[in-house]
């Protein structure tokens, strides 16, 4: 609901009549009581949003920490954490001072992971030499670029 709804729905209750008072007090406490909770959640929109992009983002880190302190590790461990580390960064950035801890949260996981269980990412975007080759193609092609130029 909108505000202008809610306001919208305000005015209708005014339109609709006067009852004695003693008749209609109780209903009109509930629908104070509903449109004030209403204009708290809405003034506080922004950061109950945050609040709620920066708990996805913990599920995130616990995930990817779980994912690196896992005794058994799944067979399938490099695409779980492709999916989990395509799900962060396709994430909406969350500008809150709580964000600086999950981040390095998430770095040491990842690190933790690559540091204990290399072999699990060979030839995939986070195996170390896989980058290296991706980074030296792209050197490649802006030194030919500036050669050019």
């Amino acid at each position: 609901m909108t505000a202008a709804e809610m306001k919208r729905l305000q005015s209708e209750w005014k339109t609709i009549g006067p009852v004695r008072k003693n008749k209609s007090e109780v209903i009109w406490s509930r629908f104070r009581a509903a449109a004030d909770r209403f204009f708290e959640r809405y003034h506080h929109r922004h950061e109950i949003g945050l609040a709620a992009k920066l708990a996805e983002r913990e599920a995130l880190v616990v995930e990817l920490e779980s994912l690196a302190a896992a005794t058994d590790v799944p067979a399938n461990l490099a695409e779980q954490v492709h999916q989990v580390r395509t799900t962060w960064t396709r994430s909406v950035p969350v500008p809150v001072p709580g964000m600086k801890l999950l981040s390095e949260r998430w770095q040491a996981a990842m690190g933790r992971l690559m540091t204990d269980r290399p072999d699990a990412f060979l030839g995939t975007d986070l195996d170390p030499a896989t980058v290296i080759r991706k980074m030296e193609k792209l050197v490649l092609r802006v030194e030919a670029l500036a050669q050019d130029a």
